[in-house]
């Protein structure tokens, strides 16, 4: 697997493109009482076991496989200097 900061660089680069935060939005639907911490973990769990979320279709081809590359859980061949290869 990657490094934590290259993965947390995938997440930032998805959130900032997107303009979505991802664990706010897992936060905001929880329940109160302990929810927004029970999602955050529940959320962790699954990136984990491998759940990303869903590119947008307009976003270039370039910027959508860096981010794959960065956050992946398996590492691939490296694509080029900025592909979060070694």
């Amino acid at each position: 697997p990657h490094p934590p900061d290259t993965f947390s660089f995938a997440v930032v680069m998805f959130e900032v493109f997107s303009r979505r935060l991802l664990l706010s939005e897992q936060a905001v639907h929880a329940p109160t009482g302990g929810g927004a911490r029970r999602a955050a973990r529940e959320w962790a769990v699954r990136v984990a076991r491998g759940h990303r979320p869903a590119m947008p279709a307009a976003w270039p081809e370039d910027l959508k496989d860096l981010i794959e590359a960065c956050w992946a859980q398996v590492r691939g061949p490296a694509r080029g200097a900025a592909g979060c290869g070694d």
